[in-house]
Order: structure tokens, then sequence, then C-alpha cells
């Protein structure tokens, strides 16, 4: 397992390597206890080594998502409009099927979350006026669906390739990851009064401190930090 540190060829993200030596640290702390080793070599590891980089990025304006939308195809263009109003993980819209979604409550419940527990968001009635309105696919439940129902896979690459789709046709934007609509939602909605810690719940970061980052982009707010960009860790 190597890490990706300058000047190294890292194939595996220092994230990924943090979290299985949690695991280890578990594991052998377990063994301790239990008698079957003497020590943990896992405590002694200087994560230093390990330390993950956080990501500087830009943050699309309405506009760079709009050009990228009109390069998407059927309801993936719904897809990414859907993540760029919620700022929804893609994984977690991605699965959304009908029965999740609450037309009376104007609310929707994720199964498939980071933290693996049910997440469940209020929708504005913009945004739910848009989701009811949707065709359905007869033989599935799926809300966003394409061919003959299957949800949609690898939104991240399919969302790269749109954004090279309007490259190529010289549509004038600044050019963006999916990610970056999550970010945008966290800091506009900043922007637009919301409470930290309820931007916190809808996000449902681990941590409140994980959603402050963002308060850096809201000079009113924070008074600190102005431009175009900022370094936020991935949430």
């Amino acid at each position: 397992m190597r890490s990706n540190q300058p000047g190294g060829r890292g194939d595996t993200r220092n994230a990924t390597i943090n979290r299985d030596l949690t695991t280890v640290l578990a594991v052998l702390g377990a063994a301790v206890e239990w008698g079957a080793c003497e020590a943990n070599p896992a405590r002694d590891y200087n994560r230093r080594f390990t330390r993950e980089r956080r990501e500087s990025i830009h943050l699309p304006s309405s506009a760079d998502v709009e050009a990228v939308i009109t390069r998407c195809p059927g309801l993936f263009a719904r897809m990414i409009r859907f993540l760029a109003q919620t700022g929804c993980r893609q994984e977690e819209v991605a699965g959304l099927t009908w029965k999740l979604v609450n037309r009376k409550a104007g609310t929707v419940t994720f199964l498939k979350t980071k933290t693996s527990r049910l997440r469940t968001i209020r929708l504005d009635p913009d945004t739910l006026t848009m989701l009811i309105a949707l065709p359905h696919f007869l033989d599935s439940d799926a809300v966003f669906w394409h061919g003959k129902g299957a949800r949609y896979l690898n939104v991240s690459s399919r969302f790269r390739e749109m954004v090279r789709s309007a490259q190529r046709v010289g549509t004038p934007f600044r050019p963006c990851r999916c990610h970056d609509l999550r970010h945008g939602f966290a800091i506009r909605s900043l922007q637009n009064g919301w409470d930290i810690y309820a931007l916190s719940k809808h996000l449902r970061h681990s941590s409140v401190r994980t959603t402050e980052i963002y308060l850096g982009y809201v000079p009113a707010r924070a008074g600190t930090k102005t431009g175009t960009s900022i370094t936020v860790s991935p949430g």
C-alpha cells in the first residue's frame, strides 16, 4: 500500500490509508486485550506521512453549471440540477427511488449514504416541483434512470465527460467537478443566511467543524477571506 505523497507514485489515497490504519489499530487493540499479542505496533505509526491533502476548488457559477447541463442527455441533466440545488452526494441521488420521496412532506430520504445512516432532507418548492414532474419508468423505481430504467452509475466520470463535451463545442464557462456542486450549495446557503448547524445537518457532515470551513467564503459572516476560490476538505 503506497501513499500519494509528493515525489512518489501513489496508488492509494491517504484518506483510505488512514481509515485502514484506524481499523488495524482497533483490531490489534482488541487482540492485546484478549492476550493474543503483547503490543499494538499500529500506535507507533506516524500519520504525518499520510496527512490528507485538502483540495483547492473553484466555485461554479450558475452559468457554469448550466453550460454543463445543456450537454447532459435525458434525466442525467435533471440529476445534475438536483445535485446543484440540494448539495447532496452523488451516490445518494443516483440511488434515490420513488418510494423514498414524500411528496406531501416535501422530503426525500436516502438509504445509501456515506455514514450508512438514513438521511432525510426537505426540498425547496422549485426542486420538489421539478422532481415530481420527472417521468417514471414502468418497471423501475429509480428516480433518475436511463435506458430501460437503470440507475446511473459513475456519476463523476459522466459529469467529466459532459464538461469535456461543453469544452469541445466552445461553450464559454469555467470547468468544474461534480463534487463542486455540493461545495457551491453549501456556500450559497450560508450567503443566504442558513444557520451553520442547520447546514451541517442538511449536508450530514460528521462534525460541524467540517461545515465551518465554508464560513471562510462568506465575508459578511466570517469577516476574513474573500475571492473566488477556497481550500476545503472533501465532504
